[in-house]
């Protein structure tokens, strides 16, 4: 399911960008280990593993899916405003992001779909398309 969700990334990112052209710079230990894949991990841990599982036995799925998507992109704010890269764009994203990750989840059954879908997301945005 990660990798079936990533195949529609791919390609709602190619008809966004353009065939990329990726720059070996980008190849860097720091973003194929920590930004590519242990961010996909450690962010979707708390979010969709934790949280969204505590919510939702509380409040049941869209409300939970709803509260973790705003509180995954209420943790994203800090950096892109200490670094300059909020944009209502940016924002948008992320929120619908973080919901489709919450439903790939449920309709998987798995975390770990979106853990791929996650970590292969950030691969895509920041060695491919960056």
């Amino acid at each position: 399911m990660g990798l079936a969700f990533t195949l529609l990334n791919l390609l709602g990112m190619l008809a966004r960008y353009g065939v990329p052209q990726p720059d070996l710079q980008a190849v860097t230990w720091n973003n194929l280990l920590s930004t590519a894949l242990l961010i996909g991990l450690i962010e979707e841990l708390p979010y969709r593993g934790l949280i969204l599982s505590e919510l939702q036995a509380r409040w049941g799925f869209w409300s939970a899916n709803l509260a973790t998507t705003l509180l995954f992109a209420a943790i994203h704010l800090p950096g892109w405003l200490a670094l300059g890269l909020f944009t209502f764009e940016v924002l948008i994203f992320v929120l619908i992001f973080g919901f489709l990750m919450g439903l790939l989840v449920r309709i998987s059954g798995s975390l770990w779909s979106a853990i791929v879908a996650h970590s292969l997301n950030d691969f895509l945005s920041v060695v491919i398309f960056a």
